[in-house]
């Protein structure tokens, strides 16, 4: 991830930590347009939902903004780990496909 698009998201979620709902999801729609809309949907909405909810005189419960730098200095993540499997299943079954296709060709 770069650092402009780890920016963007840091501040957004911070934003939204802080009940900074309008501001967050402006950051979000920003982020949106340039990564991708369907990365940030489920944001956009969820700003949407807690302003909606301030309009009508609800209270809102407000979350802590997570930790980015702690969470990337951590262990290998679950998706790199995932993507390490994927990388050794694709090579088992690329040298299982050879070696069918060399059996195949000596029966011919």
């Amino acid at each position: 991830m770069n650092n402009e698009k780890g920016s963007i998201i840091e501040q957004a979620s911070l934003l939204f930590s802080q009940g900074q709902y309008e501001l967050a999801k402006a950051l979000y729609e920003k982020a949106g347009k340039k990564y991708g809309e369907h990365l940030f949907k489920a944001n956009v909405w969820l700003c949407t939902k807690r302003l909606a909810q301030l309009e009508n005189g609800e209270e809102t419960v407000k979350v802590p903004a997570p930790n980015f730098a702690a969470s990337s200095a951590s262990s290998p993540s679950y998706a790199e780990e995932q993507l390490e499997e994927t990388q050794a299943n694709l090579e088992k079954y690329y040298f299982e496909a050879q070696n069918l296709r060399n059996k195949l060709f000596d029966m011919q």
